[in-house]
């Protein structure tokens, strides 16, 4: 193949596109977007994220080659490893512009814990985008001889929790790490236990050598925030560790035999919320307690596609949607036998339909936007619990399983599409980037998952006109807590907040940043005869590429490219650009030749 070589090692990278816009207020069809390279704001001082990068040639064969040639020749600017056994190909994804490799950073075998270069190759193989999180190796550490060990790490957690209830999901397990730390790197455990009291999915890091706790933390992705408890509060007896693994993989057992038998899959049918009672009813009185006369016009009927018969029983075992009961509430899935669902709400056979319909149809949807197959997203079957969480009023992704769970305190969770697909949204983006966490991607999360309820919520026949800027428009609002919304443009970008889940940047709510950016993006390209199709592709493809510690203006340049990638003619990416600049993200440059209608340049789309 042709050598790959750079032409430019530092400075700008130009890419020069063309795009003709809809009929409107602007006149001229030139457009130039210039991708400034980002850099680390740490100790490094190596390329972050990348576009276009010039090179002689394109190259030939296939993406890996070509992304290993790009790697070769550019392993200076990039502070590579020098072994190459310590930069391993873990992961290769397809999307709809091309194949996104993945690299991570070893050291003596061990990852370095979120370090990895992505190398996005396009379908005419060509390198279209570079994340890079690897660490400069200054001087390599030395391996220990001996450890604490992974039992050890494992029982330090286990007993920092004071663990008293049974185990949840999975067998506890240890992972050691390489952890960046100033400009060298510390030897860590990390362990995942989840169990029931204390109720969470608990994440600790040791260290290898002295079994120093150094962090703790939940790791479900949450609607609303989760507590965390004084596990030193507890001063009654611990669990034993060996007692409650053997009672967790009895019942493993047990459920797989139960799983095991003849069937067939079938289209059955089931009551629906779509998208949700007010919204369907288009009425601000509608409560949790309001008669249940109140809601008779809100439920449809609806196909749930794909489920399961055995011996005559039905369930919702499909292929992109499981309902199970994985903890507390003991409620089981409810079953059929004729394949119908016909409960109400109160009734959690209605909760189990409209999760079940909502995650598959919208497993569809996606699939419809060209997302299937080899560029599939999250296309298993996600595990969910309808009636979960004690019954406390929230929801939760849980990434250590792929599990989704809802629970049911004030309005049930699950009798409003957008908190079904809010929680899928989490499964989705950590499908599409498993190495998401760090930097603004708590906030960015929140934010896209509520702006993907909210572009659901808006296709269906009162989405636009009933409060469409609501998220959570049952769940939240005037019902049980006070929801979000997808209209806060006063919200500017403050590069000093830390935008993690559901923190506050200036005294509001930093998730409405992101949500707001996409959905009125959403409403703008629709108003221009545009559809929802178009945008959710964009809003998806600019996800792929990236890596860990993402940061808000790093995500808003990739969703400008994806934009001017898949509608090079339409008006898209100038439409993104404009609300992402509108809310003080920093973004690609963009000069448009334009002229507005009420006589200002182009230049000065932050005035929107």
């Amino acid at each position: 193949m042709n050598s790959l070589r750079p032409n430019k090692v530092y400075g700008r990278y130009l890419l020069v596109m063309v795009m003709v816009l809809a009929a409107g207020p602007l006149v001229g069809d030139a457009a130039e977007i210039v991708f400034q390279d980002r850099y680390h704001t740490d100790h490094r001082t190596t390329p972050k994220l990348v576009f276009f990068p010039e090179v002689e040639a394109r190259g030939s064969g296939d993406a890996q080659s070509v992304a290993r040639a790009y790697l070769e020749a550019f392993d200076e600017l990039y502070e590579l490893p020098s072994n190459p056994s310590d930069l391993r190909l873990w992961r290769v994804r397809e999307s709809l512009l091309g194949t996104h490799l993945r690299f991570r950073q070893d050291l003596h075998g061990i990852p370095v814990e979120g370090a990895e270069i992505i190398v996005s190759v396009d379908h005419d193989l060509r390198v279209s985008k570079v994340y890079n999180n690897t660490y400069p190796v200054i001087e390599e550490p030395t391996m220990p001889d001996t450890t604490i060990g992974g039992d050890a790490a494992i029982d330090i957690s286990w007993y920092n929790l004071r663990v008293h209830g049974e185990i949840l999901d999975m067998t506890p397990s240890a992972e050691m790490v390489w952890a960046p730390e100033g400009l060298g790197f510390r030897l860590i455990y990390r362990t995942q236990v989840n169990v029931t009291e204390p109720f969470g999915r608990w994440q600790h890091r040791i260290d290898a050598l002295t079994g120093e706790i150094l962090s703790v933390r939940r790791t479900e992705i949450s609607k609303v925030p989760l507590e965390m408890p004084d596990f030193a509060a507890y001063d009654g007896p611990v669990l034993d560790r060996g007692e409650a693994v053997a009672r967790f993989q009895a019942f493993e057992q047990q459920e797989a035999h139960a799983k095991a038998g003849k069937r067939a899959i079938v289209d059955g049918s089931g009551l629906v919320f779509d998208p949700d009672p007010r919204t369907t009813l288009a009425d601000d009185s509608l409560r949790d307690n309001s008669a249940a006369s109140a809601f008779d016009s809100a439920y449809l009927l609806r196909t749930l596609s794909d489920i399961t018969e055995n011996a005559g029983t039905y369930t919702l075992v499909g292929p992109y949607v499981t309902v199970v009961n994985f903890e507390a509430p003991n409620t089981q899935p409810s079953t059929t036998n004729d394949g119908n669902w016909t409960a109400v709400r109160g009734n959690n056979a209605f909760n189990d339909a409209v999760t079940y319909f909502h995650i598959d149809q919208n497993q569809h949807y996606m699939q419809s936007l060209g997302f299937i197959g080899a560029t599939g997203i999250q296309q298993g079957s996600i595990s969910v619990d309808t009636d979960a969480l004690n019954g406390a009023d929230n929801s939760y992704y849980s990434p250590s399983l792929n599990r989704l769970a809802f629970g049911h305190g004030c309005v049930d969770d699950n009798e409003d599409a957008d908190v079904i697909l809010h929680e899928y949204m989490h499964a989705i983006t950590y499908d599409i980037n498993p190495s998401w966490g760090g930097g603004h991607t708590g906030a960015i999360g929140e934010g896209a998952g509520d702006y993907w309820g909210g572009s659901y919520s808006y296709s269906t026949p009162n989405g636009p006109t009933y409060h469409p800027a609501w998220a959570f428009t049952w769940d939240g609002q005037l019902a049980c807590w006070p929801g979000r919304d997808m209209d806060d443009h006063t919200q500017m970008y403050n590069p000093g907040c830390s935008y993690s889940a559901h923190s506050s940047c200036g005294g509001r709510n930093a998730d409405q940043l992101w949500s707001t950016v996409l959905f009125s993006s959403l409403v703008d390209l629709i108003g221009q005869g545009r559809t929802r199709d178009e945008v959710d592709q964009i809003i998806l493809e600019g996800m792929f590429g990236l890596g860990s510690s993402v940061l808000i203006p790093e995500l808003a340049d990739s969703t400008v490219a994806a934009a001017e990638a898949l509608f090079p003619s339409g008006p898209h990416a100038l439409v993104f650009h404009g609300y992402f600049t509108a809310h003080n993200i920093p973004v690609a440059d963009i000069d448009t030749g334009l002229v507005f209608s009420d006589g200002f340049e182009s230049g000065d789309m932050g005035a929107w």
